[in-house]
């Protein structure tokens, strides 16, 4: 998923490629391209499902990323489930 943030990490819309028709990175940035030139700095970022966050921003995510019995992200370990 990808989506399009608020300078402090809100976010404000999200693009899936439930449907494998479209590449929702290009979408996030074409959409951020044309609908919030209002908003300077928000941003286009990969984000995490679970917390709605920026991946690279989101704590326990980054636990389980960097967790070697976790399966991430298809399966947590005993201690992050």
């Amino acid at each position: 998923m990808w989506a399009i943030f608020s300078r402090q990490g809100v976010l404000l819309v999200s693009f899936r490629d439930d449907c494998g028709r479209y590449n929702p990175a290009e979408m996030a940035d074409r959409t951020l391209a044309a609908e919030f030139t209002h908003l300077p700095e928000a941003f286009v970022a990969e984000a995490c499902r679970e917390h709605e966050k920026p991946l690279g921003d989101c704590g326990p995510c980054e636990e389980r990323i960097n967790c070697s019995f976790c399966r991430w992200p298809v399966e947590a370990c005993s201690a992050h489930s």
